[in-house]
């Protein structure tokens, strides 16, 4: 996560460098490849957990987490009453969430196909990691900093960039 960040920190100083910023999409190319093996991991190991490989997305408690968090101490500063009615109110959407995260992480590979495919992924992983966080205190920053700053950087590039890092033959 680190060498992503300085890399993508380092990115314009290598075009005031004289490096052919087109070819910049290679690097762009390996770096959303990077991130998306692994999401794409977790997905493959959600999908161990259990009977079937859908077992985690329908058997799941993902609302003990919120409870559990609370109980060790995060977001005290909420009364018991209330967040006790937030993880009444997650409880029914344990499976769209279970799902909706599955979804995210098993075909973020299609993120290589065209870079706005790829922003969505990028921008969408990054909220999932602040929802994880707001509901459980679990915050991998690392992960949604990379991830914003790899859209931006996508956002940034060149045509000739783009079209280098991604597509049928990237």
């Amino acid at each position: 996560i680190q060498a992503t960040l300085a890399f993508v920190a380092a990115t314009p100083a290598l075009g005031a460098l004289g490096y052919p910023i087109a070819h910049l999409g290679v690097f762009v190319f390996f770096l959303v490849m990077m991130q998306a093996s692994h999401y794409f991991i977790t997905a493959f190991a959600k999908g161990r957990l259990g009977p079937k490989w859908y077992s985690w997305m329908l058997d799941n408690q993902l609302h003990h987490i919120a409870a559990s968090a609370y109980s060790w101490g995060w977001a005290r500063f909420i009364p018991e009453k209330w967040y006790a009615r937030f993880v009444a109110l997650l409880k029914p959407m344990n499976r769209p969430f279970q799902i909706g995260a599955y979804a995210l992480e098993a075909l973020v590979p299609f993120a290589l196909l065209d870079w706005r495919v790829a922003l969505f992924f990028l921008f969408g992983l990054s909220v999932f990691h602040v929802v994880v966080f707001l509901t459980s205190g679990i915050f991998f920053w690392e992960w949604a900093v990379a991830n914003v700053l790899i859209a931006l950087l996508i956002l940034g590039l060149p045509e000739a960039a783009l079209a280098m890092a991604f597509g049928w033959h990237a």
